[in-house]
């Protein structure tokens, strides 16, 4: 969903602008709060559940969801214009694409292209907005983003490890184009793989790692669902992206911006978000002309790169 924003500016007001957020995602993460007295009787609040027993009250508190990529707006001294600035808080490079849905008495410092591209970790003048004749001037901008290298060369030969180490033989649920869930640009090409609860899931590449979410608990499968799965995404040299996806609730081993070695622990299986049941959901994706895409791929099993299919066994031992 794009994020809009609105912005109204008298020239040489003392009260310039009025800035008003007029859609958000609208998506809250919960947080377990314990409140005790400790031995000492003091009064603690905590997100860690005590080791020991106290008279504990609990309680989930709200907390807003952040987008990691914003677009923010500076008006300058005597409101004669607004800069335009994109923020990127991704350890990894966005496309950002950006429209302006009302200039009102104003004009663009230049013509707006259609996609813009930012580094990792990046902070980036796009262009400046201002009024076209003396008296109020308003503008309002909607912005959404792609994650990953704008059509990058990636390796489509690669063959990933198995992503999770298992004790028992399972086998792949849903394939490349399954009907249930597999059918979107973003997912066409992904497996999904019956997990126990608590298996844990390894880099099936060496990366970085550029999005972590732990929090979401509890699985459905009503539309509410498909954005509360837990997640960890790897970012890898050539461009292209690993998703392990339904991951259980805290169960995370790496942070944000931090570089992992193939096979590395990087969270336990679970079963979050839109889900039947316990599973790891694993793709490969690319931001594919500012769309994010997923690709086929292979898996290095005994040493053979194979192309992985519906009900393909994985004995125990794996990877």
């Amino acid at each position: 969903m794009p994020l809009l924003c609105a912005v109204t500016c008298k020239p040489y007001s003392s009260l310039v602008i009025l800035a008003l957020l007029l859609m958000t995602t609208g998506v809250h993460a919960a947080r377990d709060i314990y409140k005790y007295q400790d031995d000492e009787g003091n009064w603690v609040f905590s997100d860690i559940r005590p080791k020991v027993e106290f008279d504990v009250s609990h309680q989930q508190v709200a907390e807003p969801d952040i987008s990691p990529v914003r677009v923010l707006h500076k008006v300058s001294e005597g409101n004669q214009s607004a800069q335009i600035i994109a923020v990127n808080n991704y350890a990894m490079p966005v496309t950002l694409s950006l429209s302006f849905t009302q200039l009102d008495n104003a004009k663009l410092s230049k013509p707006l292209t259609e996609l813009f591209h930012l580094d990792a970790n990046s902070r980036q003048a796009i262009l400046d907005v201002m009024p076209a004749a003396p008296g109020q001037w308003r503008f309002q901008y909607q912005y959404s983003f792609t994650p990953g290298s704008f059509n990058p060369n990636y390796d489509a030969n690669y063959a990933y490890q198995v992503p999770f180490s298992l004790t028992q033989t399972t086998q792949v649920s849903q394939g490349f184009n399954g009907a249930f869930t597999h059918s979107e640009p973003h997912s066409r090409y992904a497996i999904d793989i019956p997990l126990p609860e608590g298996t844990p899931v390894l880099a099936a590449r060496a990366g970085v790692v550029v999005e972590v979410v732990e929090n979401n608990t509890g699985a459905a499968t009503a539309d509410f669902a498909k954005t509360k799965a837990n997640v960890v995404r790897l970012a890898h040299d050539d461009g292209s992206m690993t998703v392990y996806a339904h991951l259980k609730t805290f169960s995370s081993k790496v942070r944000v911006g931090q570089r992992v070695n193939k096979g590395q622990t990087l969270a336990l299986s679970g079963n979050t978000g839109f889900s039947t049941g316990p599973h790891l959901h694993f793709a490969v994706q690319i931001n594919q002309a500012g769309e994010l895409v997923a690709v086929p791929f292979l898996l290095d099993i005994e040493g053979q790169a194979v192309a992985p299919s519906k009900s393909m066994r994985f004995s125990a031992g794996s990877p």
